[in-house]
């Protein structure tokens, strides 16, 4: 529990200066932004794939632990 605390303690003190704004005075060109911008999306497609394997995962572990019932398929009767 201590290790819990003590990382979410590093976590919160990290976001906390992260987020503290200085003044740079550094040139950022236009392609630092598209791939920003490239990293955002990819990090989003990434996201839903993992989401969609999650899912197709759990409902595979539900179906094999339930089961489908068979279904049945009528055989034709012989019109003799």
């Amino acid at each position: 529990m201590k290790s819990v605390n003590r990382t979410s303690n590093i976590a919160f003190v990290t976001l906390l200066l992260s987020t503290i704004a200085v003044p740079a005075h550094a040139y950022v060109d236009p392609g630092t932004g598209s791939f920003a911008i490239q990293v955002l999306i990819a990090s989003a497609l990434g996201a839903l794939f993992a989401v969609k394997s999650f899912w197709s995962n759990l409902i595979a572990s539900v179906v094999k632990v339930f089961g489908r019932k068979p279904v049945r398929a009528e055989s034709p009767t012989p019109d003799a």
